[in-house]
């Protein structure tokens, strides 16, 4: 008999209908017999994987317990147990983790997460590219990450007046807009209920004295062209900001160096007590 370790399907996934499809799956195509470990209900604060991403991940542990079953056989009539060894990542995957495709560029490999599959590719996230992919997404070639092809290379070609220069920029801006993101969804898989305001790779919580700031000429300073547009919108407290900061960029005469200047004046105000 082979038991399957624990902390395989502990790594690989969470949730009773997880458990009972990955359990039925092992029992039906496990070329010998597999002992499975008996469920154990998954933490409150834990998410649970789509039926998409499942699929995946099933694949990965059919080959891993395929490459296990060849480094150790079984000789017929041996009787007792063995545990599949298998090399994993010390900290097993969050569900959305899970790698759903891979871009590559002149041999570099580039994963997109499972929650990043279909996620809205935000130009001014994009400090080289912004332009480039606003002419991408008109022809629908980059406004979401599923559109882009897996292979980026002639990427430009899709729009005049732009170079491989321009791939190999969004090929770079998009690993280190990954990155961001990744660390983003841990934020919120470990904090949940808490409100955040995103800033490139920086973030603070909105607490409710944040939120209550209004915008005013004395409380945020240098911007008075963005605040005027703010009022004129009907902004007028912090807590009405977009969570991705960012976005305040598509307003006219306002750069990401104001974006940046408004997130610093709200990260020293990010536990002032307001009076009302």
């Amino acid at each position: 008999m082979v038991q399957v370790g624990s902390a395989i399907l502990k790594h690989f996934f969470n949730g009773k209908p997880s458990y009972t499809i990955v359990k039925w799956y092992v029992e039906v195509y496990g070329p010998i017999d597999l002992i499975v470990p008996e469920y154990v209900d998954p933490s409150p604060i834990e998410e649970t994987y789509d039926f998409s991403e499942l699929e995946g991940r099933l694949k990965v542990l059919e080959e891993m317990l395929r490459q296990a079953l060849q480094k150790e056989p079984i000789e017929p009539g041996q009787q007792q147990s063995a545990v599949i060894a298998v090399n994993m990542p010390s900290v097993p995957e969050q569900p959305g983790f899970t790698t759903i495709r891979t871009l590559t560029y002149k041999g570099l490999t580039l994963d997109i997460p499972y929650f990043l599959r279909d996620a809205f590719q935000l130009s001014q996230r994009f400090d080289k590219s912004e332009t480039f992919l606003i002419r991408l997404g008109a022809e629908q070639q980059a406004r979401i990450m599923s559109e882009l092809p897996n292979y980026l290379e002639g990427l430009h070609k899709h729009v005049k007046r732009y170079t491989e220069k321009n791939d190999e920029n969004l090929f770079g801006e998009l690993k280190t807009y990954i990155e961001e993101e990744k660390v983003r969804r841990q934020l919120l898989i470990e904090r949940p209920g808490e409100l955040f305001f995103f800033y490139k790779a920086d973030s603070i919580v909105v607490t409710e004295e944040l939120a209550m700031i209004p915008f005013t000429v004395d409380e945020f300073t240098g911007s008075p062209s963005l605040l005027k547009q703010l009022k004129e919108d009907q902004i007028d407290t912090v807590g009405q900001l977009p969570n991705e900061l960012v976005i305040l960029a598509k307003y006219e005469n306002v750069g990401v160096g104001t974006v940046e200047k408004v997130f610093e004046q709200l990260k020293g105000k990010q536990w002032v007590e307001v009076t009302v």
